[in-house]
């Protein structure tokens, strides 16, 4: 009896070990196959988002290329219809074709004044600059009139001046680019010229004092679309306009600053004003 009981716990023994053994073995399997398929989930995932981010940064550079492209187009369109005498077209083409080549002359001008705006940011709280810092910073303070250093001013004249408006007062002055001193010398706006060593154009007719007043004459529709901006951010004639524009209210409300303007005065906001709504120019402001 003695054999058979130790010889049958010696048998259930083995069989106890090696169950166990082979439970663990088959627990270990399930585990390694869970974790696998974790770790496949997780791959899954990973390659996901990356295919997420990769589409995003396809869909960003197609943006940006498209927006280049129609930059491109709108550029090449302006400069075929410069090439037409606007007179000659019905009056919803003309308008159509005046503000399709004012467009990129506007947004040059505009884009030029944010990156000199961003640069001027940065130098302005610097301790100190490299000659080249001082000589931009030097030539920006003398474009807009400012005493050099005098931060504060210099950003504050520094304004982007609405294109609603700059189409606006060139539809009004240039009688939708048809006027004489526009096809004869770029000017859209009705600038004035008083240096006699600049190229300007004589208005006809002569003052009572015998005076022969001259507009300027420029070498392209962006000098003359820079020269109004320019205009409106050093003279303190528009100081009301430059602080409407900080206050950011609407095209329509900084037109009372443009009083000066004209000699008509408030006849003439009043005509900026009904001009800007009747043409819906505020949708090209950015």
């Amino acid at each position: 009896m003695n054999k058979k009981l130790i010889l049958f716990l010696g048998i259930f023994s083995l069989f106890f070990i090696f169950g166990f053994k082979n439970q663990k073995y088959i627990f270990n399997q399930k585990n390694i196959a869970v974790n696998f398929e974790r770790v496949e989930k997780l791959e899954k995932e990973i390659e996901k988002v990356d295919e997420n981010k990769n589409l995003d940064t396809d869909k960003k550079e197609i943006q940006k290329e498209d927006k280049e492209e129609l930059a491109l187009h709108s550029k090449k369109n302006s400069e075929k219809i410069k090439e037409i005498d606007l007179r000659t077209l019905s009056s919803n083409e003309r308008k159509q074709a005046f503000v399709d080549m004012l467009l990129p002359a506007i947004n040059e001008v505009h884009e030029q004044i944010k990156e000199n705006k961003s640069i001027v940011e940065k130098l302005a709280v610097k301790t100190e600059l490299t000659p080249e810092e001082k000589e931009f910073c030097e030539a920006l303070f003398s474009k807009y009139k400012v005493e050099y250093g005098n931060w504060k001013e210099l950003q504050g004249k520094m304004v982007i001046y609405p294109a609603s408006l700059i189409l606006t007062q060139g539809a009004l002055e240039s009688a939708w680019g048809t006027s004489r001193f526009f096809r004869e010398g770029k000017n859209i706006f009705g600038m004035w010229s008083t240096n006699p060593n600049e190229p300007r154009i004589a208005a006809k007719g002569v003052r009572e004092n015998g005076f022969i007043p001259h507009l300027r004459k420029y070498d392209s529709i962006e000098e003359s679309v820079e020269d109004i901006v320019m205009t409106i951010s050093v003279s303190d004639a528009y100081k009301t306009v430059r602080k409407l524009l900080h206050e950011e209210k609407s095209p329509r409300e900084v037109a009372y600053g443009l009083i000066k303007y004209s000699e008509e005065g408030p006849k003439y906001v009043e005509k900026v004003q009904k001009t800007l709504e009747y043409n819906d120019f505020e949708k090209y402001d950015i």
